[in-house]
């Protein structure tokens, strides 16, 4: 989990990619992990960012959002879960572990 940068909003939490080796999928890991970081995060963020796979967040309230952007990332990837009636919008800021480097 990390702080992100939604434009020139801060505020929101971003939870970095989950990763649970193939040999322990299917066991709720990663659930687990996502319910305790949107848990963790609801006390002090507006709400939660991620890139991720939409078919597995979505179950957990995750959905995009029409001026949420991630360099050239698709948008049906760029994900949020607001933790009251804002929506976000600009530029998600990520750390360049995520591959996703912004063009300078």
């Amino acid at each position: 989990m990390s702080n992100a940068k939604v434009g020139a909003v801060t505020g929101w939490g971003l939870i970095d990619p989950l990763a649970i080796t193939p040999s322990r999928h299917r066991e709720g890991i990663g659930s687990a992990l996502l319910v305790e970081a949107i848990q963790r995060l609801r006390a002090s963020c507006k709400g939660v960012a991620l890139v991720g796979a939409p078919d597995y967040y979505d179950r957990f309230g995750f959905r995009t959002f029409a001026q949420l952007r991630v360099n050239d990332c698709p948008p049906k990837f760029i994900l949020a879960l607001p933790f009251d009636e804002s929506e976000p919008e600009g530029e998600l800021v990520l750390h360049q572990a995520f591959g996703l480097q912004q063009q300078g």
